[in-house]
């Protein structure tokens, strides 16, 4: 079969974006089909696998979960079969089927034609529900069970949980699916905990440029955010920044930006606790400064007026602070 008959594998990135892992995951299981038609068993297990995986590493990453190593991967696949319920037996019968039939067959050549053939048709039917799987928001999950509990310590990485929790967003970890709000504003207010401080302002202000305005957002902002340009005096300062740069970037690309420019920004420099506990009102005037360039290149922007007054804001409190 000729390979333009293949969906176009995505350009190499340290870190795929979703539209990318799904190209991949169609690509994938199409060569599966071809090499099992080819009578090729190992090479269709282990595309069908590597197909499914495409999928469950786009869910992984939306909800802050590790999704690198097959026991996570494995973990992952079993715990939206418990979360899903309504196709559980399905998703988990597939994907057990295209791990232990398909890639483990890879290397070690256990499986005949038919194990593989029932893990091949297994994936490429489970594809249109973990497809859907990606647009649907964590339900509502407790720990009935040590086998759940494994997996979502597995999955989070907290050991501190136990039989019971329970967690109104699937113990997601990602702030896009946290009650009460966006990433920013979520994951902001943990720096909001030093009395005397301009914690809402700031707050106020990110918020506003990165959940309601991010087209204010020059390629040279993102850099600035990036290296830490408008508190340039402070070394080291991170967020918690795998729940912020999750849901600011899954399925928006900002003004344009590549996804990876935007990830680095949000998981790297940025206004957080160590910022406030150290010379604060230098870093407020280097933020307010950088804030400016933003208002004044931005004129008739619909963002102006609210970015404006946090700006207003900030100055204020840096004339009173001095």
């Amino acid at each position: 079969m000729d390979q333009e008959f293949f969906p176009p594998l995505p350009d190499p990135a340290e870190n795929q974006p979703p539209e990318a892992r799904r190209a991949m995951g169609q690509r994938l299981i199409k060569q599966a089909r071809y090499e099992l038609e080819s009578g090729d068993r190992l090479q269709a297990g282990g595309k069908a696998w590597g197909a499914a995986v495409q999928y469950l590493k786009i869910i992984g990453e939306q909800r802050g979960w590790g999704h690198d190593s097959n026991r996570q991967l494995q973990s992952l696949g079993s715990h939206l079969a418990a979360e899903f319920p309504e196709h559980g037996a399905q998703l988990a019968s597939a994907l057990s089927d295209a791990y232990f039939k398909g890639h483990e067959n890879f290397y070690e050549n256990r499986r005949r034609m038919r194990d593989v053939r029932e893990s091949v048709e297994g994936v490429e039917e489970i594809i249109p529900i973990l497809e859907r799987l990606t647009e649907e928001p964590p339900r509502p999950f407790t720990i009935d069970s040590n086998s759940q509990l494994r997996r979502l310590r597995v999955l989070t990485g907290k050991r501190d949980l136990k039989v019971g929790d329970s967690s109104a967003v699937g113990f997601s970890l990602a702030a896009r699916y946290s009650a009460g709000g966006g990433a920013a504003r979520t994951v902001l207010e943990s720096a909001a905990s030093y009395e005397g401080r301009p914690q809402p302002i700031i707050q106020n202000l990110m918020v506003t440029l990165l959940e309601d305005y991010p087209s204010l957002l020059s390629d040279k902002d993102v850099q600035d955010l990036q290296n830490g340009e408008y508190c340039r005096d402070v070394l080291g300062l991170r967020i918690a920044g795998h729940e912020l740069l999750r849901s600011i970037t899954y399925g928006r690309i900002v003004n344009g930006h590549s996804r990876f420019w935007v990830k680095e920004f949000a998981g790297k420099y940025f206004a957080c606790k160590e910022w406030w506990k150290q010379d604060h009102l230098p870093n407020a005037k280097a933020l307010r400064a950088w804030v400016s360039t933003i208002i004044q290149r931005n004129e008739g922007h619909p963002g102006i007026p609210a970015l404006h007054q946090h700006w207003n804001d900030l100055d204020s409190y840096i004339r009173s602070s001095q």
